[in-house]
This record gives C-alpha cells, sequence and structure tokens, in this order.
C-alpha cells in the first residue's frame, strides 16, 4: 500500500506543470517523459487512443469555448485545498520530536499544489503504515482528478457510456442508467473494459471473455464493442418516445 501512495503521489508532481499547462486550451505541450515508465503505464498510454477515438462524446476534455478552461481551473484550484488539508493532517499525526515544520497554507489562486503534495509526501516516508492507508483514498482522488483532466487512463476508470445490455443497472442504480464500465488491467497487463452492472449478460456473440463473473473486452476489441454503444442523445429520445408511448 505504501508504495501506491507513494507512486501516486510522486505522479501528480510530476505532472503537475502538464496540469496548470491544460488549462489553456490553445498551449502546445511539448512531449516530455521524465522517468522510465512500467509496462502498466505503457500499456495505459497506448490504450488511451482507443479510448479517446471510441468513446469520446462532446462533453470531452478539452472543449471550451472560454480562453481558459474553466473545469481544468477548477481542478486546479480544488487539488490546492485537497493537498493543503492533505498536508496539515499527515502533519499533525508526525511525532513532534521529528522538528519538521509546519507548512503555511497556500494564498488565494495559488496554481501550484507542489510544496504541499511534496510535503505530504514527506510525512507519509515517516509515518506508520495505518496513516499511509488512510490517507489512501484522499491521494487517490487526488491521482484520479489529474489523471482524469490530462486525459489519462488508470486502473478503475469510469467509461461514460451506458452499457447496451443491462442499461447501466447498478445497485445504487436499479433503474439503470448508471455508467458501469470500467477501465482494469487484467493480470496479464492487459487493458479491458469490464461491466460492473447487475446481472449483465451479453449475447456470447457481443462478449469477449468474462472475468469473475462479469462481461470482459480487451482492448483489441474496442472497436467492434463501440458500434453497439448507444449515443447518449439517441438513449434520451429513446425514453422520451417510451414515456410519451
Amino acid at each position: 500500500m505504501r508504495e501506491i501512495v507513494v507512486a501516486d503521489l510522486e505522479w501528480v508532481i510530476e505532472y503537475w506543470p502538464d496540469l496548470v499547462e491544460s488549462r489553456m486550451p490553445l498551449t502546445t505541450k511539448p512531449l516530455r517523459q521524465t522517468r522510465t515508465i512500467s509496462k502498466e503505464e505503457i500499456v495505459l498510454r497506448d490504450a488511451a487512443a482507443h479510448m479517446e477515438r471510441y468513446f469520446r462524446n462532446n462533453l470531452s476534455w478539452g472543449e471550451s469555448p472560454a480562453p481558459v478552461d474553466v473545469d481544468v481551473l477548477q481542478t486546479v484550484l480544488d487539488i490546492v485545498v485537497y493537498a493543503d488539508d492533505l498536508a496539515d493532517d499527515l502533519a499533525e499525526q508526525l511525532d513532534p520530536a521529528t522538528g519538521r515544520p509546519i507548512l503555511a497554507s497556500p494564498r488565494l489562486g495559488e496554481y501550484d499544489a507542489r510544496p504541499w503534495l511534496q510535503y505530504a509526501l514527506a510525512c507519509l516516508h515517516e509515518l506508520p503504515d495505518d496513516v499511509v492507508e488512510w490517507a489512501w483514498p484522499r491521494v487517490q482522488k487526488i491521482h484520479e482528478r489529474t489523471a482524469r483532466v490530462l486525459g489519462m487512463l488508470y486502473h478503475g476508470q469510469t467509461v461514460k457510456v451506458v452499457c447496451p445490455w443491462c442499461d447501466g443497472r447498478a445497485e445504487e442504480q436499479p433503474v439503470g442508467g448508471a455508467y458501469t464500465w470500467k477501465v482494469e488491467v487484467l493480470p496479464s497487463n492487459q487493458v479491458a473494459i469490464v461491466c460492473h452492472g447487475v446481472n449483465c449478460d451479453p449475447p456470447a456473440e457481443h462478449v469477449a471473455t468474462w472475468l469473475w463473473g462479469k462481461p470482459c473486452w480487451p482492448i483489441t476489441t474496442w472497436t467492434r464493442l463501440a458500434k453497439h454503444v448507444i449515443p447518449e442523445h439517441e438513449r434520451a429520445q429513446r425514453a422520451r418516445n417510451a414515456i410519451a408511448s
């Protein structure tokens, strides 16, 4: 657990400049790689192109008429607050004998969360495993929001389409309409989409394989899978027609 939490924080720190730059929709960002990436990251990076091509809709990242992408800007400001809160809470768990000074809160409109992320990272190296485990959901939230804005795939990411076979029926949304498809890295290090809908049971000719009793589509089948996805506007029209009839 400690290795995962530390790795996620280090990743956010590394890609923070890209996140801040992406608030400007017309900014051209150079490709950069500052470290050796793992095999899992490579397959996720390669899968990103497929996700963009097959499941993008009109509300995808980067489409904003404003001179500044307000969604990205809000994410930046939110993560600065999250990082400050995380740093403060972890500092309270430190032994006073460590002598680590308390980091001042960010000023209003601060865009750089790295000082507080780095402070939190330093604290995590000194704190026991139970505190690291307690911090994990908060670090995961920061990591996932950053990855989502940058358009990077990650294990557990939600694909924002409604499954055409279970109609998005989930335990928390039994009437349907939920986004039940998740990106997952299989034991073979292959990226796949897995439906977590209730009793999702596509016809055999439409499902690639099964994973723990759930329908699963490896990346090599996404072209075929995308053909079955019903666009949101068409789903809405069908719902209106059903109500009218």
